[in-house]
């Protein structure tokens, strides 16, 4: 018997939208592109296990890098990859490999 699986990736929702989530990639990156640009912000995505969030973040990081004028970093963290260590000091990790920060010697 053949058996089919669902992968479960981050997709580009402007390619594919099987959850007719795009709508909410659309929202959030007007929220951004119309927030003042002297305000430092962090967005928060709730929702249950495959309900897209990872997709629709995908999708806004996609088209927001696309936009040349706009000084935006995303970065990602994977709580549950880090689950058994230290919450701040693995965050803190991250965003400074992810901005590619290093100490002054």
């Amino acid at each position: 018997m053949k058996r089919n699986f669902i992968v479960d990736e981050e997709i580009n929702l402007n390619e594919n939208d099987l959850l007719n989530t795009k709508k909410y990639a659309t929202t959030l990156s007007k929220i951004v592109l119309n927030s003042p640009l002297n305000n430092v912000f962090t967005i928060g995505l709730f929702g249950g296990w495959g309900s897209g969030k990872s997709s629709i973040t995908k999708t806004v990081q996609t088209e927001l890098e696309q936009l040349d004028k706009l000084k935006i970093k995303f970065i990602k963290y994977d709580a549950w990859k880090y689950a058994n260590d230290s919450f701040r000091r693995m965050l803190l990790l991250q965003i400074q490999e992810s901005l590619k920060f290093t100490q002054p010697d």
